[in-house]
C-alpha cells in the first residue's frame, strides 16, 4: 500500500516535471494547500480546550464525557 502511493507520487512529480508548466504549476498547487490548511487551523480548529480548562486531567475527562454521551 505504501509502495503503491509513493510510486503515484513519484510518477505525478516526473510527468509534472516533463510539462513546460509543471514547476510551476506544482508550486501554486502546494502554495494553496499550505494557505488553505493555514485558514482552516487558524478559523476551526481553535484551542477550545485550553481555554476551557487547565490540566490535561480535565481535558481528558470533558473529551470523554463528551464522546460517550449518547444525545
Amino acid at each position: 500500500m505504501v509502495f503503491k502511493v509513493r510510486s503515484t507520487i513519484v510518477n505525478i512529480h516526473e510527468h509534472l516535471k516533463s510539462m513546460p508548466l509543471g514547476k510551476k504549476l506544482l508550486a501554486i498547487v502546494i502554495v494553496k494547500l499550505i494557505i488553505i490548511f493555514a485558514v482552516l487551523r487558524i478559523f476551526f480548529f481553535q484551542d477550545y480546550l485550553d481555554s476551557k480548562f487547565n490540566s490535561d486531567a480535565d481535558k481528558g475527562n470533558y473529551v470523554a464525557n463528551q464522546l460517550t454521551n449518547n444525545k
